[in-house]
């Protein structure tokens, strides 16, 4: 399932629209309608947009885990690095993300 919310922490630049036209063979175009329709989506731009912000939020999670380790790597006290650990940062980041978003 996509996650239809958008992502915390967007900036006003980014809630305005702006168009991007793409050509698709139509048994893409029809897949595309097809699964927005199943997702519960009311068209298949909105569908797309929530397919390209979740390929951007596993980016900036990469990303993220990526300086994390590096920073782990780098010395300082012995950590386990697991799915807990991960879930738990997460949880935290995201946390304090509201805090700023809604002070």
């Amino acid at each position: 399932m996509v996650d239809k919310a958008p992502a915390p922490g967007l900036q006003d630049e980014e809630l305005s629209m702006q168009s991007l036209m793409i050509t698709l063979p139509d048994s893409l175009k029809s897949f595309v309608e097809e699964q927005a329709a199943k997702e519960g989506f009311p068209s298949a731009s909105e569908y797309l947009e929530a397919l390209v912000r979740a390929v951007q939020k596993r980016k900036v999670k990469q990303e993220l885990e990526a300086q994390l380790l590096e920073g782990l790597h780098s010395g300082g006290e012995d950590l386990t690095v697991n799915d807990q650990f991960w879930e738990e940062l997460h949880n935290q980041l995201d946390e304090d993300r509201l805090k700023v978003d809604n002070p």
